[in-house]
């Protein structure tokens, strides 16, 4: 027989309602307020480790100017921050352009990230391979025809 838990006989939008409001409650603490309410795990645990000092704080600086923080654990790799790159960008495109969709393998094949004068080619190479360091600053670098 099942076990009842608290959960027991209410509905899928009662039960998200409620964790909704319980994450919010949460997310009310001081050291957790720069967490939105639809968080990934990968954004609390990247959180977490910030607050324990095993992550680094980069910035992607856009075509628009503006900067995008992304947080990658130390020991990351081209890759790793490829996926925080897409994942930091999903709520501004979501707010900025409603039903916008972000072809990531478009983006991918087109630019390269770059720190400095340094292009991240290597997918599978760690950001300290390149020099990329806590607030280190990078920026998208269109990829140049090859002939």
């Amino acid at each position: 027989m099942a076990k009842k838990t608290e959960w027991s006989g209410r509905s899928h939008l009662e039960v998200l309602s409620e964790i909704k409001t319980r994450l919010t409650t949460v997310l009310k603490d001081p050291l957790l307020s720069d967490i939105g309410t639809d968080a990934t795990s990968e954004d609390l645990s990247a959180s977490i480790a910030l607050l324990r000092g095993q992550a680094l704080t980069l910035q992607l600086r856009c075509y628009d100017d503006q900067s995008l923080p992304l947080v990658v654990l130390q020991g990351s790799t081209v890759h790793d921050v490829m996926q925080a790159v897409e994942r930091a960008t999903k709520p501004r495109v979501k707010q900025n352009w409603k039903a916008a969709v972000v072809s990531w393998s478009y983006v991918w094949k087109t630019y390269w990230l770059a720190c400095g004068q340094v292009r991240l080619e290597d997918k599978s190479a760690r950001l300290t391979d390149y020099g990329v360091t806590n607030h280190s600053e990078l920026r998208f670098v269109k990829k140049q025809k090859r002939t």
